[in-house]
């Protein structure tokens, strides 16, 4: 009688779990909007357009995800996205004085990418992507990216948030969109 009365608990139960999930989970979905619908299915990719936007110095070492690469996706529905999880076969290495190509992945197509020569950053130190940057650096370009997002303030306004009331770039985005 033990037995059976404890697997009749466990049938309760596992019913109780099973309710409550497609109780519950629709409601978790509305609330915080998280689903599979979220991502549209574009279809295949198309077309690969990638261009190279930034400076560079010779040595430099470019990896997939490159900051500086733009990669522009077109689906077969006809829709573009900008992405930036496209890959590369192998790094490749800045020369001195001259061009480098290489070829950009994404979706099963290719571009080809050329670094030109005549883009070489030239001052003493690398540009700040390939360095660890300062504070002042740090909280300039996190000003500049609140500055983009949250427009209606100058840079300066955005700068003191950071550096004068202590805030990281999280509390800012907090406090500008209004949320708690």
């Amino acid at each position: 009688m033990k037995g059976q009365i404890r697997n009749s608990h466990i049938i309760y139960i596992a019913l109780w779990v099973l309710i409550s999930a497609a109780i519950f989970a629709p409601v978790c979905i509305l609330l915080t909007g998280c689903s599979d619908e979220d991502e549209e299915d574009h279809g295949k990719v198309v077309k690969v357009e990638a261009h190279w936007w930034g400076d560079h110095y010779a040595g430099q070492v470019i990896k997939s995800g490159n900051v500086y690469v733009e990669c522009n996706v077109t689906y077969e529905d006809g829709n573009t996205e900008s992405v930036d999880d496209w890959t590369m076969k192998k790094p490749v290495t800045v020369p001195t004085e001259k061009s480098v190509s290489f070829y950009v992945y994404y979706g099963g197509m290719k571009d080809k990418v050329t670094v030109p020569k005549d883009k070489f950053y030239t001052s003493g130190k690398p540009p700040i992507t390939d360095r660890k940057l300062t504070k002042e650096e740090e909280n300039a370009m996190m000003a500049d990216m609140l500055k983009e997002e949250y427009p209606g303030h100058g840079h300066q306004y955005y700068l003191d948030l950071l550096m004068n009331e202590g805030l990281t770039l999280e509390e800012a985005e907090e406090a500008l969109s209004g949320s708690s």
